[in-house]
């Protein structure tokens, strides 16, 4: 079986308007994007096939995106008002030093229970101040180290781009997990 890999640079996408209405006009899928990508692709993969373009109509229609600074950022506790499915339980940020086994166990046990995990990881790692880029982990190999659908490049890979180890690469955690308690909008 052959999973599409979503990229927020799909030319299906790319060019359209992120965020709430007044983000700036340059504020696209293509550019922005990975957050509500890393969503589509989770949604897909548990079972409720959707788009970034979708995701990006529903978060704005629940307003879920925050509606202050470029107005592009999403609310992630707001999620689960466009699709109940989930439910947010919380975030675990370590951006300024190597994730604790304990965020890297936050992962791992959602794998184990076939649920996706987005984390963020720092898209220039090698340049100074945080560059909050969203991915999708989705397995992890023999060695252990996380998988990792990319929404930036649409291609399924490991972590070294953004750091020697899956412990510096891992910059935080979205714990945005099947709702068992409530039926799919």
């Amino acid at each position: 079986m052959t999973v599409e890999v979503f990229s927020q640079r799909n030319p299906q996408w790319a060019g359209e308007h992120y965020g709430l209405p007044q983000a700036a006009k340059t504020s696209t899928i293509g550019d922005f994007g990975c957050g509500i990508t890393a969503i589509a692709k989770k949604l897909t993969l548990l079972g409720w096939p959707t788009t970034p373009l979708d995701v990006q109509r529903r978060l704005l229609e629940f307003r879920a995106f925050k509606p202050e600074g470029t107005f592009n950022f999403i609310d992630w506790p707001k999620v689960p008002l466009a699709y109940p499915q989930f439910q947010f339980n919380g975030r675990a940020d370590t951006p300024n030093a190597p994730a604790p086994v304990r965020v890297l166990s936050l992962i791992t046990d959602r794998l184990v229970m076939d649920n996706p995990v987005i984390i963020y990881v720092d898209a220039t790692p090698y340049v100074k101040g945080l560059q909050q880029h969203f991915v999708l982990v989705t397995s992890t190999l023999e060695s252990g180290d996380l998988v990792i659908h990319n929404p930036w490049n649409g291609k399924v890979q490991d972590l070294r781009a953004y750091g020697r180890t899956d412990a510096i690469a891992v910059c935080g955690v979205i714990l945005l997990d099947p709702n068992v308690t409530r039926k799919a909008a």
